[in-house]
């Protein structure tokens, strides 16, 4: 575990830092810089990866991180150095016009330590990172039995194999073997080269580091962006960030989806930049660096993964007309003015309905957009899981599901904040469409997403938030209302002893609240305890293998100890033909072995595709042997050889979706005594031959 907390430390400073002095270097106070830090430093390392690698620059710690934060602390301290020598400067009072005439609640103190005064967005701050740092702790951490534990789920073979490239060869770019975008694999390369932690370490630290403090400080960022005048909001939000169990755990156990994991997690900030650039009653200076920052975050969203551009402009598509409509009125004055605005809503809604077709027409998004899904469910059982937060866990947190609704309702007595209700209920219309309608329907509305519900679900979850917080604030603002009325002064003030009473009953029902939320109480009825938590840790630690089934998947421990003496025997520069699916497949990324299939799906290319067919056959067909010799493959590699049903060991440990082993046999039918291989390594039903009478490189025949 100390290796873990070291790169766990070291991430932070890696997310953190770059973008801090950004932003910073911009004039935003440094609390803001804390939150908004993240999807600036994101932006700046899949922007620098790719670029190195256009110019033949290799990406590391020196040239990523170090030589651009110096850079920008260089730069920063400059900024800062002018804009404060232009304060002393100025004549007095001259700054006065730049200054609002109040300043905003949230950024007022909320309480002073040590001579320094504590904002209420800095609380706010504080309290959402030890929330997601102790929902890291408890819900995570322990779900991994070891702390290099890895998914071998399908989509993590490339994700994991992808952060061992960007390690070899220093080529951190999302254009590396054609475009996809690489955010968070640049930053668990880096990670993993800057701590030299392997590659699943260097995963489950950044995953501490995303969803314990990038995600919640995401989240205080659009709190503060919606409710700048109410920093009760933001605090109990902050308090709330980890309340629902589909975002961030479950959603990484779908895939795993971890660049949706870091794209859905900058999300809520790069939605508050926006509310900030349009609303009318931002100042001009303030707007300017909103628009710039809004630009960097929609960057680092879309080389994280594209759906967090989307997902965070369907939320945003009731403000722009609201703020359509706002901007309208404020121009036209009477009963043409109403008729303008709605004219000016109508517009842009017709522009957003005709941007959003138009993509669908463009033949890069056609396979995604088309993406077959099932849909397990009808309509009314969509509704019903999204209104208490089952999703696919299909355990409820009816606390959490209550407090959202009522939190919408309150939002609709809000005339200028109705529009947040109705973008959340687009967030979770959508995943009610990808689960329960199928046809060209749901491709057009939920294509971006490649119609999956998993996402869409944890799009939800992060919106959901925003009216969670509003519940806590009316219970929080009617018990204090309550006590007031009971207890109060000549000046209407609630008496210290009253507030000091609603502060630990407050407390008390928070507390309360949390545990309906959060654990199974014995006391409810089965049908109405919240069990997603326990479900969540439950198919954790089974993916892990600490669970009851203890089964980690296709790789045991057994066969990673073949693979270290694989590696001992033929080094990592030699080519292994491999059957990915026995869990061979994290060879290159955990023992960097070369492995010709570092992903499950193989490639279609004539001479991997004649191994695949007709490996066995080398040592009578020339044009095997020439397939193996283009390949410079010098070994085959078998860790469940046998002659079950798969065509390995029935008994052994295999991955089967997406498999089929008329694919295959080429290799599973390799055995002790085929003519043109000879045994190397053999131990139980795995083994390692060398492929004799094939002509490849020195230094890849070991």
């Amino acid at each position: 575990m100390l290796h873990l907390a070291i790169s766990c430390l070291a991430a932070i400073v890696i997310l953190m830092l770059p973008g801090w002095l950004a932003v910073r270097a911009i004039g935003t106070r440094p609390v803001v810089a804390t939150m908004l830090a993240p999807a600036v430093s994101i932006a700046l390392y899949g922007v620098l990866g790719t670029a190195y690698a256009l110019v033949g620059i290799p990406s590391g710690p020196l040239t990523l991180f170090a030589a651009p934060t110096a850079l920008l602390a260089v730069v920063a301290l400059v900024c800062l150095r002018v804009r404060g020598a232009r304060r002393e400067d100025a004549p007095a009072g001259a700054h006065a016009r730049a200054v609002p005439g109040r300043a905003i609640p949230v950024a007022k103190r909320a309480f002073t330590v040590a001579g320094r005064d504590i904002s209420w967005l800095t609380l706010a701050a504080i309290v959402a990172v030890a929330v997601g740092i102790v929902t890291c702790c408890t819900v995570f951490l322990p779900s991994l039995g070891d702390p290099e534990a890895f998914s071998q789920n399908y989509d993590n073979a490339f994700h994991l194999s992808r952060v061992r490239t960007f390690m070899d060869t220093g080529v951190f770019s999302s254009l590396a073997g054609g475009f996809y975008p690489s955010a968070w694999h640049c930053l668990v390369a880096l990670i993993g080269t800057s701590t030299a932690a392997s590659v699943p370490l260097a995963v489950n630290a950044s995953l501490v580091t995303i969803e314990g403090v990038a995600y919640p400080l995401s989240m205080v960022a659009l709190l503060a962006a919606l409710f700048p005048d109410r920093p009760k909001r933001v605090v109990l939000g902050a308090l709330a960030c980890t309340a629902i169990a589909y975002f961030p755990w479950r959603i990484m156990l779908f895939g795993p989806l971890y660049p949706n994991v870091l794209s859905f997690s900058l999300m809520p900030a790069v939605v508050g930049l926006f509310v900030v650039m349009v609303q009318r009653e931002t100042e001009r200076a303030a707007r300017i660096r909103a628009a710039v920052l809004f630009v960097v975050g929609g960057v680092s969203l879309a080389i994280a993964q594209p759906n967090g551009v989307f997902s965070a402009g369907v939320f945003l598509i009731p403000f722009c007309l609201y703020a359509a409509g706002t901007y309208a009125r404020a121009a036209w004055r009477g009963r043409a003015g109403v008729l303008v605005a709605i004219a000016a809503a109508l517009a842009v809604g017709a522009a957003i309905a005709a941007i959003w077709v138009g993509l669908l027409h463009v033949p890069f998004f056609d396979a995604i957009v088309t993406y077959p899904r099932d849909t397990p469910l009808n309509v009314e059982d969509a509704c019903r899981w999204a209104l208490h937060f089952s999703y696919v866990i299909q355990r409820p947190q009816y606390m959490a599901g209550w407090l959202v609704v009522f939190g919408s309702l309150f939002l609709l007595l809000e005339r200028r904040r109705r529009w947040i209700v109705f973008g959340y209920g687009l967030t979770a219309l959508l995943f009610v469409i990808s689960i329960s309608v199928g046809g060209r329907l749901r491709e057009v509305f939920t294509g971006f997403w490649y119609n999956d519900y998993h996402r869409m679900a944890a799009a939800a979850s992060v919106f959901a938030i925003v009216p969670l917080a509003v519940a806590l604030d009316y219970v929080v603002s009617a018990i204090f209302f309550v006590f007031r009325k009971i207890s109060h002064d000549a000046a209407g003030r609630i008496t210290r002893p009253a507030g000091v009473v609603a502060g630990v009953l407050i407390c008390a029902v928070l507390t309360f609240m949390y545990v309906l939320n959060s654990n199974p109480v014995s006391f409810l009825p089965d049908e109405r305890r919240s069990y997603a938590y326990d479900a969540v840790m439950y198919e954790m630690r089974d993916m892990y293998g600490i669970g009851e089934n203890g089964e980690t998947g296709p790789l045991e421990q057994e066969e990673r100890d073949f693979l270290d003496r694989v590696v001992d025997e033929v080094g990592t520069e030699a080519m292994i033909v491999n059957q990915p699916y026995d869990g061979s497949v994290f060879g290159y990324a955990i023992d960097d072995l070369n492995l010709l299939f570092k992903q499950y799906n193989p490639m279609d290319d004539e001479a991997s595709t004649t191994v695949r067919l007709r490996g066995l056959a080398v040592a009578g067909s020339p044009s095997v042997q020439e397939a193996f010799e283009e390949l410079d493959a010098a070994y085959v590699l078998q860790l469940d050889q046998g002659r079950g049903p798969a065509d390995m060991n029935e008994d052994g440990s295999f991955y089967l979706s997406g498999y089929g082993k008329e694919g295959w046999c080429g290799i599973n039918r390799i055995e002790d005594g085929t003519p043109g291989f000879t045994v190397v390594l053999s131990e139980g039903d795995m083994r390692l031959y060398r492929v004799e009478g094939v002509d490849v490189a020195p230094e890849d025949a070991a």
